[in-house]
């Protein structure tokens, strides 16, 4: 075997190692991950989101009770009104892919077109970022910090904290999950909630699940 051979040889095993590291949930990856071109969703969220937003309907209605600014008392006004509001949880861990990570993002747009209020959850071996989605164009160019081990129970300790009310909670990943045993009393209190979108492992059987295969 040549030296230059066992270099190649040696720096494929060193990076199998570190990414081995990272899908078990060991150590940190603090590399930007900057996704400037979205794809197309691969799953229909207003059917999907359908039993957990119903009840919202548009974020605007017309109604009598308001005088339409442009066109006076002759034509129904508009009235804004409660929203729903979605939790995304996105895994940016060493384990998923540019692609894979392309796609969550896609997805978030996606669900951000609702007009539901979207809170973005980033997370590796714990939270990375929270981000307030006000308008879909936000999730575009999103610099994402990410690249460690998998770790899902702080960013699940933060829903249970801040948004024990949403209506509902989408979690995409490929499940490559290490505490999933500590996370699982959460992911049981949340279960009516949760959407388990995946890109690889099954999730926890009692968990709603959507598989989205990227080669299709």
């Amino acid at each position: 075997i040549s030296e230059a051979t066992s270099d190649e040889e040696l720096e494929q095993k060193v990076l199998e190692a570190v990414m081995a590291a990272k899908v078990a949930g060991v150590g940190k990856g603090d590399y930007d991950r900057l996704i400037e071109e979205l794809t197309k969703p691969k799953v229909d969220w207003r059917r999907a989101l359908k039993a957990y937003l119903s009840r919202y309907g548009p974020a605007v209605r017309l109604t009598w009770a308001r005088e339409n600014r442009k066109l006076g008392e002759d034509a129904p006004g508009k009235e804004h009104y409660g929203k729903g509001r979605l939790v995304l949880v996105v895994d940016v861990s060493g384990s998923i892919s540019e692609p894979e990570l392309r796609q969550f993002i896609s997805e978030a747009y996606a669900m951000a077109s609702l007009r539901h209020r979207v809170t973005l959850i980033t997370f590796d071996d714990g939270v990375r970022d929270v981000v307030e989605i006000k308008r879909p164009d936000a999730v575009k160019g999103l610099k994402l910090v990410g690249g460690g081990g998998t770790r899902i129970r702080e960013a699940l300790e933060l829903v249970d904290r801040k948004y024990p009310k949403a209506d509902a909670i989408v979690i995409l990943s490929d499940w490559e999950i290490y505490d999933l045993g500590d996370a699982e009393a959460l992911l049981r209190k949340y279960r009516d909630k949760i959407i388990a979108l995946t890109t690889g492992k099954e999730p926890p059987r009692y968990l709603r699940a959507i598989k989205v295969d990227l080669r299709e």
